[in-house]
């Protein structure tokens, strides 16, 4: 062969996509093949073996796991993949020569090169051909390399992705690729156990990926779901809970007082005169000293007290493992910190905001003897306890708590 013969090089192009896949002119050295598959070997294959490899790429595409694993081919180059010491020996070399260089390196095949440049490429293949060459034709004949190389190789540009050698790999049949860099001087070498491995690899790393992603993608819908959850049982304006959470909790806080004996407390609470507030300051003033208000009720309860809308301007408080006697005292500082406060109020006899409330508690000591949900009021009883004690409070005056004892509470 000829040392100038022309490679078939395939570089990277402006775009990072891979180039038309169209053999550029070239001499072939004249070495002889037993036929026309190179599955081992490095130049292309005959049309049918072309054929089939493109309908093996087209069935890969559209793999889906093939898919995945193209987004890490394409950012890996192939100099990060191919071997950086390739076995070559010079295009003047004999076939001793090559034959002692691929068993020196444990070699499967070797580059020939011209000042550095790949001229052809060697495979086991080619060296079992040039033995039986020897054996039949002339034992005593000494053979130049050249005469038995493949050539010209198919070449890979080193900034070329994985994606690109494996492309060329499959579509010209090649179990070999030189590598070169921009003055085409062979600088590594790609086989075809680095192509699969860098496949393999490809589709661990997706795989991976996508199982990281699903699980983020869980846990953000998980803690959507929580969120909406929380604001399904909370009242938006008030920042506290609504209807539905008052009446889940309310069940389990008496569920729990039922057949464990533990008692527990609630307080209605209801802002006075609240309809002049509204018809006088107006709906937005309003919503704001409800606010107050609220906001009021949280910074005074207990850590694991809890409060709710329970309709218009009336609040509900749940106290756990409360008395009534112990909810008394609390609720009537509550009532006091409000008036405290002094929020204007011109339509009130008090000239300031103050609340009523009504306060009722579940301390069934016979309950922990007895089957849940026997000798026992349920929880709504309760609550309409504290209301008709809420209603009692109103009546004599507002701005008080009154309760089952019925000694009034408040200023």
């Amino acid at each position: 062969m000829n040392p100038g013969s022309q490679q078939i090089v395939f570089p990277l192009d402006t775009t990072g996509s891979m180039p038309a896949l169209d053999v550029l002119t070239a001499k072939r050295s004249g070495g002889k093949f037993s036929d026309g598959s190179l599955s081992d070997g490095n130049v292309p294959g005959s049309n049918q073996s072309a054929g089939m490899q493109s309908k093996s790429i087209q069935s890969r595409n559209n793999s889906a796991e093939w898919r995945l694993a193209e987004r890490s081919l394409l950012r890996c180059s192939v100099r990060q993949r191919m071997s950086r010491s390739p076995t070559r020996v010079n295009v003047s070399a004999s076939v001793q020569q090559a034959a002692l260089a691929m068993q020196s390196s444990s070699s499967g095949c070797l580059v020939v090169v011209a000042q550095d440049v790949p001229v052809g490429i060697v495979t086991e293949r080619d060296m079992i051909r040039i033995l039986a060459d020897v054996l039949n034709v002339n034992p005593g004949e000494k053979l130049s390399i050249k005469d038995f190389m493949s050539a010209p190789p198919v070449c890979l540009k080193q900034n070329a992705s994985m994606m690109q050698a494996i492309e060329l790999a499959e579509q010209k049949s090649l179990g070999q690729i030189p590598v070169t860099d921009h003055l085409n001087r062979l600088v590594g070498l790609l086989t075809r156990e680095q192509l699969a491995a860098a496949q393999l690899e490809a589709l661990q790393d997706e795989r991976e990926t996508m199982v990281r992603q699903v699980q983020h993608r869980s846990r953000e819908l998980s803690e959507a779901n929580r969120e909406l959850q929380a604001l399904a049982l909370e009242d938006s304006l008030l920042q506290v809970g609504n209807r539905r959470a008052l009446e889940i909790d309310m069940q389990s806080a008496h569920m729990n007082a039922v057949r464990y004996g533990h008692p527990y407390a609630l307080a209605l609470i209801d802002v006075d005169y609240f309809k002049l507030y509204n018809d006088h300051y107006g709906h937005c003033a309003g919503d704001r000293a409800l606010i107050a208000v609220a906001d009021c009720i949280k910074e005074s309860i207990r850590r694991g007290d809890r409060v709710y809308r329970y309709g218009g301007e009336e609040l509900l408080v749940l106290m756990p493992e409360t008395s009534l006697q112990e909810a008394s005292e609390a609720v009537a500082r509550l009532v006091n910190t409000l008036y405290d406060l002094n929020i204007p109020h011109e339509h009130s006899p008090q000239g300031r905001l103050t609340i009523s409330a009504g306060l009722s508690a579940f301390e069934s000591r016979a309950a922990r003897h007895s089957p849940v949900g026997e000798s026992s009021p349920c929880w709504r009883a309760v609550l309409e306890d504290a209301d008709t004690f809420l209603y009692r409070a109103k009546a004599l005056g507002r701005n008080q708590l009154r309760s089952a004892p019925s000694a009034k509470v408040g200023r």
